[in-house]
């Protein structure tokens, strides 16, 4: 029921009313329960939505599909973040697949920290500013805070497959682990002081996905958790 009267709302959601709230139970296990049953009927990102919206650069350069779709072409170099929208199933992990792409910057962001302490420069991307961290595509390393720190023999290029866990602990790339702030054999280590305990303006820290780039990429996977 809570997922039909939710359909019913969206079908008849306009612009001027209100915003639409996702179902949220107050049962516990019944909310648990709700979770797995949209998951498996691939309605997660229809009923729990999170939209693509461009953070810096030209409006007129980008063009932004939200879900199913959930991709990004984008005629000059911008960054773009991806919010939750009407409930509170926060970003934990994503997966993005480059398409024909300059100079990629694929990480998180913690927002009010990065927006209060953002510098001037338009040029400055993802990792590049304070509070923020990316894998850098184009050079083959990790952007943290500005510092950078080369992951030696990685590639990446077209068709590539980033997967960024753990609000920003770990990167994969095409299902290989190339750095993590856990300790995990051979893999790169390196300090996550990007997201220290406590709030920002009186707000809890909100740690969300950013990227950074010129060209066509594609979000193939998001994972929400489950309050």
């Amino acid at each position: 029921l809570p997922m039909v009267n939710y359909l019913r709302a969206k079908a008849c959601d306009t612009p001027l009313g209100p915003p639409l709230k996702s179902p949220h139970l107050k049962d516990y296990e019944m909310r648990q329960e709700f979770y797995r049953m949209v998951e498996y009927f691939g309605m997660t990102g229809g009923i729990y939505p999170c939209v693509i919206e461009l953070y810096r650069g030209d409006a007129n350069s980008a063009e932004i599909s939200d879900f199913p779709d959930y991709s990004v072409v984008s005629r000059e170099w911008s960054t773009f973040t991806v919010q939750i929208q009407g409930h509170d199933r926060e970003i934990t992990s994503f997966e993005v697949v480059l398409g024909n792409v300059e100079r990629a910057q694929i990480g998180w962001i913690n927002e009010a920290k990065y927006v209060e302490n953002l510098s001037n420069d338009p040029n400055n991307g993802v990792g590049e500013e304070a509070n923020s961290l990316a894998l850098d595509c184009c050079r083959g390393g990790l952007l943290n805070q500005g510092e950078f720190t080369k992951l030696e023999g990685l590639k990446i290029g077209a068709g590539s497959v980033i997967r960024c866990e753990q609000k920003g602990h770990r990167w994969l790339v095409d299902n290989k682990l190339v750095v993590s702030s856990v300790a995990s054999g051979d893999t790169v280590y390196f300090e996550n002081n990007f997201l220290p305990p406590g709030h920002a303006n009186r707000e809890p820290d909100k740690i969300i996905p950013c990227f950074s780039f010129k060209g066509d990429c594609r979000i193939s996977q998001l994972n929400l958790s489950n309050p």
